[in-house]
Formats: structure tokens, C-alpha cells, sequence
């Protein structure tokens, strides 16, 4: 062999490495990008968590002020949830949605709460 095949063949191995360096500088700078996007999302998420629980602070006291009984109501959602996610949802427990509906009902009876009353509730 050569010193001029050696010589390209240093050549073709520096070319190679350079193409690996210019590679590699590209990922750390979609790298540095992506971390700058999670951190900008992670902002975003606690501005929005934060919001949502001053939303849910005013709603609670609409809700009191108004006399709605917003467990009851958030109870008898998650039932009318479960028992539509029942219908797609083959072998689930039913005896738990069951249970809960039962538990909701006695809850009403024992307030002294009556359907009537809900009617006007629902604006």
C-alpha cells in the first residue's frame, strides 16, 4: 500500500469524522430546543393548574351560595360515567357502580333533598 492510498484513506476516516461531529452538534441543538419546550410546557401546566383552582374556589362558592350540593352531583356523574363506561366495557364492575348509586340515593333520601328540588338547580 501506498503513502497515497494511506493518505486517502486518512482522508476518507477525518471526512467520516467530521460528518459525525456536524451530526452530533445538530442533536445537542434539537436537544437544548426540546428541553427548552418541556420546560416552557412544565410553566404552562402550573399556570393552568393554578387557574383551575381558582376556578374551582369561585365555583365551590357559587355552588354554596346557590345551596347545590356539588359532591352529590359530581357522585352522580361519575355513576352516569361508570354505568356508560359499563355498557362498552365488558366484565367491569358493576357491583361498585351499583354500590355507589345505592349510596348516592341514601344520601339523598337522609339530606331531605327531593328531585324536585334539583329541578331548580339545573340553569
Amino acid at each position: 500500500m501506498g503513502l497515497g492510498s494511506k493518505a486517502k484513506a486518512l482522508q476518507t476516516v477525518a471526512d467520516r469524522a467530521e460528518q459525525l461531529y456536524a451530526q452530533l452538534m445538530d442533536i445537542r441543538e434539537r436537544l437544548a430546543r426540546i428541553e427548552d419546550d418541556i420546560e416552557d410546557s412544565s410553566d404552562r401546566v402550573v399556570t393552568i393548574e393554578r387557574e383551575l383552582e381558582e376556578q374551582r374556589v369561585i365555583l365551590d362558592a357559587l355552588a354554596e351560595d346557590a345551596g347545590l350540593d356539588i359532591e352529590r352531583r359530581i357522585a352522580e356523574a361519575s355513576i352516569t360515567h361508570a354505568e356508560s363506561s359499563g355498557d362498552t366495557n365488558e366484565g367491569g364492575d358493576t357491583d361498585a357502580t351499583e354500590e355507589g348509586a345505592a349510596a348516592t340515593e341514601d344520601e339523598a333520601t337522609e339530606g331531605g333533598n327531593s328531585t324536585a328540588e334539583d329541578g331548580t338547580d339545573d340553569e
